[in-house]
This record gives C-alpha cells, structure tokens and sequence, in this order.
C-alpha cells in the first residue's frame, strides 16, 4: 500500500498553518521523500508516496524546508 506523510511545526501552538499571501506555509513544513510544494501548491502525491508492505516496518527522515 502506498502512503505519502506531511508534516507540519506549529511553532506557535495555534494548531493551525500560517501562510503568506500566495498561501505558502511560513512555519516549517515537510513531506516524505524531499517532496515540496511551489507556486501551484503542496508537494504533489507522486512525489511524496512511498510504498510499505503489509507486515512492514519503516522509519524515516523528514526535512524541514521554510517559504
């Protein structure tokens, strides 16, 4: 099954995501495999998923990246 994971810092606890006037995040933000997002919107599905097995067990490494 493929999976894709998004992760947001709310730095300011408001549990919600500032963004700029073009709608980017302007708190830290990451997807899985480097994905990122542009002009046009968040980093897209294929760049993102990643596949785990049905009895599989994964750890992984998200970079942080900030507009």
């Amino acid at each position: 099954m493929y999976y894709a994971a998004f992760i947001l810092h709310d730095k300011d606890r408001n549990k919600k995501m500032k963004t700029n006037a073009l709608g980017m995040p302007t708190e830290g933000c990451g997807a899985s495999n480097g994905a990122q997002g542009g002009i046009s919107g968040g980093p897209s599905w294929n760049d993102a998923k990643f596949y785990v097995g049905e009895c599989d067990r994964i750890s992984m490494d998200i970079e942080m990246w900030y507009s």
